[in-house]
């Protein structure tokens, strides 16, 4: 019985300290200490962050408080991806999808896109994912699960999702049309910045 608190006391200890290495982490990078980030992001990934190993990751394909390494940044986002981290999935589906630092390979991307999507709300990833079932790229084409994609886009402050689905709602895509949820999702996007949605609200 002791050893079993002991060891669960050691187990939070080091959870802990993963936690307080993230925390550190992010806030010298807020102070752009790339050096010292990159340290306690280090840290925070090796003792099981896969936050921590996404952010590793990034200032590797930034060459921020380390040289620049794409290698590096694709190894970070592969380890958060394979423990299920939506922005780990995110930066290593980007990475396929814009063919840096690896081969370009869109039928790897898309399903990392779905796959972070599906985890979290990442307006990147929703969008993309959102893209490949409107045009049926490496996946069948389904304008319902499209429309599933851009809404999350939109929750997540992407402005074309907002605009997609507005466009969705009004012509009856994939969805029973509803031209007062077409209004509100287009106007969505013109407070997001959308000129298309500014130009198009008043229809």
């Amino acid at each position: 019985m002791k050893f079993h608190i002991a060891i669960m006391a050691l187990v939070t200890i080091n959870l802990v300290g993963c936690i307080s290495a993230y925390d550190q982490g992010v806030s010298e990078q807020e102070r752009s200490n790339f050096g010292s980030a990159l340290k306690a992001f280090s840290q925070a990934c090796d003792g099981g962050n896969m936050d921590g190993c996404y952010r590793l990751g990034l200032l590797h394909a930034n060459g921020q408080g380390v040289n620049r390494n794409y290698q590096k940044a694709i190894e970070m986002f592969r380890k958060a991806c394979d423990q299920d981290n939506a922005k780990g999935c995110t930066g290593l589906a980007a990475s396929y999808f814009s063919g840096i630092g690896v081969t370009q390979d869109i039928t790897k991307a898309i399903p990392l896109f779905i796959k972070a999507c599906d985890g979290e709300a990442i307006a990147t990833a929703c969008y993309q994912a959102a893209k490949a079932y409107t045009d049926g790229t490496t996946v069948n084409r389904s304008d319902e699960k499209a429309l599933i994609y851009y809404l999350r886009a939109c929750e997540a402050g992407n402005d074309k999702g907002c605009f997609n689905a507005g466009i969705n709602y009004k012509s009856g895509i994939g969805v029973k049309q509803d031209v007062e949820k077409a209004k509100e999702l287009i106007q969505k996007s013109c407070d997001l910045g959308s000129e298309r949605g500014c130009a198009f609200r008043r229809f």
